[in-house]
C-alpha cells in the first residue's frame, strides 16, 4: 500500500523486535524452530503499531510430551551452480555472461540441531535449536586490486520453557541469542583489502508471555519482553 521497507514490524511470538535503526528485521532464526509465520498488511489491530506496512510475527515452537529432535545442514556453493550461457544486455554486443561460474567463489553452510520434550510430564516442557552460519564470499578483481574476503562466523541459539501451572493458563518463558563476526563486512570490490572494515554483532532477546482463560467472558494476556542488539564496526587492521 505504498510503505516502504523500514515501515513495516518485526515480532517473535507477539514481542516487537524492529530494529530501532534500520526499521527492518534484527534477528534470523533456525528454520527447525519455527511454527508458523503470519503476516498480515491491512486490518491489524492497533495493538500492533509502530507501522502502516506489514506486520511480520514469527511464532516458535514448543515442546511436547515426548522427545523430538532434527538435525539439518544446508550447502550451498559456486561448485553446485551450473555455468550461465546467456549473455549481458549492456555494452551491446558484449561476450560477458550474466553468470560466470568461474568468477564466483562463496560457500554458505549451516549445520542446525533442535531437541524438545517434557520437563515435567504434562505440565513443563521445553525446546532449543543452534545454528552455526558459516558464509564467505571473494568478490572479483574489477578494477586492478583484489578486494578482501567476506567471512561471516556466528551462532544462533534459542531456547523456551512452557509450563501450564493451573487449568487454562499457559506461563512461557523465551531466549534468543545471535552472535557473528565478520570479516570485510564491506562485501564490495570497491574496496582494497586495506581499506576493509570488520563487524561484530550482538543480539540478546528476552521474552515472557501469561495467557489465561479466566472465564468464558474474560481473558488475561501479559506479555514482557527485553531486545537489545550491538552492531560494531571498525577497521579490517584493527589499526
Amino acid at each position: 500500500f505504498g510503505s516502504n521497507y523500514g515501515q513495516n514490524s518485526f515480532l517473535i511470538d507477539g514481542l516487537n523486535t524492529t530494529d530501532p535503526v534500520t526499521h527492518t528485521f534484527t534477528s534470523n532464526f533456525t528454520f527447525d524452530s519455527i511454527q508458523e509465520i503470519a503476516v498480515q498488511t491491512s486490518g491489524f489491530e492497533a495493538e500492533y503499531g509502530k507501522a502502516i506496512g506489514g506486520i511480520i510475527n514469527v511464532i516458535t515452537k514448543s515442546g511436547g510430551n515426548s522427545f523430538h529432535g532434527t538435525l539439518d545442514a544446508r550447502y550451498q556453493s559456486e561448485k553446485l551452480t551450473e555455468q550461465g550461457s546467456k549473455k549481458r544486455d549492456f555494452p551491446p554486443g558484449t561476450d560477458r555472461l550474466r553468470y560466470d561460474r568461474d568468477n564466483e567463489d562463496f560457500k554458505n553452510l549451516s549445520p542446525a540441531a533442535t531437541l524438545g520434550g517434557p520437563i515435567l510430564r504434562d505440565r513443563i516442557w521445553f525446546f532449543g535449536s543452534v545454528e552455526r552460519p558459516d558464509f564467505t564470499r571473494q568478490r572479483p578483481d574489477l578494477f586492478g586490486f583484489q578486494p578482501g574476503r567476506r567471512e561471516f562466523k556466528g551462532w544462533t541459539v534459542f531456547g523456551k520453557v512452557t509450563a501450564t501451572p493451573a487449568p487454562n493458563q499457559t506461563l512461557a518463558l523465551k531466549f534468543n541469542s545471535e552472535t557473528a563476526d565478520v570479516d570485510h563486512a564491506e562485501d564490495s570490490s570497491f574496496y582494497t583489502r586495506e581499506a576493509g572494515y570488520k563487524q561484530t554483532q550482538d543480539l540478546t532477546v528476552y521474552n515472557g508471555s501469561y495467557d489465561a482463560v479466566l472465564t468464558p467472558n474474560w481473558l488475561a494476556n501479559l506479555q514482557l519482553g527485553y531486545v537489545n542488539n550491538k552492531l560494531d564496526a571498525f577497521p579490517q587492521s584493527g589499526d
